[in-house]
């Protein structure tokens, strides 16, 4: 029976979220990675997987009402449960707050916090 810890990066297929992905896998976590494009996290997955590490891509919008509930739901059972959370998706304003809307503010604040 596999022994690993079992972690959830969010935003985990590119940037600081793909380096701890790398770290924790090399460190015989089994991961689940999550974003949006679908093709980039399976080759990702693939990557770093190795006999030592289950790592799977898993496709989660968590601007989404239901993405982080049905997120933690595939990612447990992919892994048998999860021990720790990563949180690293994030989206950002592509103007001033003052122009932003205030759908643009709530899909900030949704998926980052």
């Amino acid at each position: 029976m596999n022994q690993n810890q079992r972690a959830v990066i969010t935003g985990g297929s590119r940037g600081i979220g793909l380096a701890i992905a790398e770290t924790l896998a090399a460190h015989s976590y089994d991961v689940v990675i999550t974003g949006r494009d679908a093709s980039s996290l399976e080759e990702t997955a693939r990557s770093l997987s190795s006999p030592e590490s289950r790592v799977y891509g898993a496709v989660a919008d968590l601007a989404e009402p239901k993405g982080p509930e049905t997120l933690v739901e595939q990612a447990a059972e992919l892994l048998g449960g999860i021990d720790l959370l990563v949180n690293n998706a994030g989206v950002t304003l592509s103007c001033a707050v003052e122009e932003s809307t205030l759908e643009q503010w709530e899909t900030v604040m949704t998926v980052n916090a």
